[in-house]
């Protein structure tokens, strides 16, 4: 008579999502997880109910993320990717430069300031990583310093800024924070429609 296994049995949902890739496993956990952030903030998301909505253990998710601190700093990561790539979108280094720096402004005021309105809860995240220095938030920066190094590179060959601008990137940067830090956004956010061209245009004097 076969003795019996040892080894617990499988849940149904455990069959159905031993399918699933890590990649995709690791998708559906983050597009869960951005929802409950969303709905009920860092405090009130839990993990454990994350995993009941997914039909997977706590385990699970631990074994992606870590811990809800991490998982909440990758949620943090979609929504500055999505930052990012908008910024990237608006703007060409085919532009003169003082066209591709005043788009980079008004493109990140616009996005920053429909940001704050819709989703508060995933807000406070992106807020908390901004303070916090989170790894997601410093790979942000980097993106954004390497895009307007871009734009500096090509003002260089074109002859519209000087020689040496691009070295002045970190610079022109932190003179773009005014925009760029959501909270000072969210706090001026009605009266930076004229402020944030008018910001390009006096970082773009100072590079010529």
């Amino acid at each position: 008579m076969t003795k019996p296994s040892t080894f617990p049995c499988s849940s149904n949902e455990d069959v159905r999502r031993a399918r699933h890739t890590p990649q995709q496993t690791t998708r559906e956990i983050l597009i869960a997880a951005e929802g409950l952030f969303a709905e009920h903030g860092f405090a009130g998301m839990s993990m454990s109910g994350l995993a009941k909505q997914l039909g997977m253990s706590a385990a699970t998710v631990h074994k992606y993320f870590g811990s809800k601190r991490g998982l909440a700093e990758a949620v943090c990561g979609l929504e500055l990717e999505r930052f990012a790539g908008h910024m990237e979108a608006a703007i060409s280094t085919e532009d003169g430069t003082a066209v591709a720096l005043e788009r980079f402004a008004i493109a990140v005021l616009a996005y920053n300031s429909g940001f704050a309105s819709p989703t508060p809860k995933i807000f406070e995240l992106y807020v908390f990583a901004a303070q916090s220095d989170w790894t997601v938030f410093r790979a942000f920066r980097e993106r954004v310093v390497h895009l307007l190094s871009k734009v500096l590179q090509a003002g260089e060959v074109r002859g519209d800024v000087r020689v040496g601008a691009a070295e002045c990137v970190e610079q022109v940067f932190d003179g773009f924070s005014a925009i760029l830090h959501p909270l000072v956004v969210r706090d001026f956010r009605y009266q930076g429609g004229g402020r944030a061209p008018a910001l390009a245009r006096f970082l773009y004097q100072a590079l010529q």
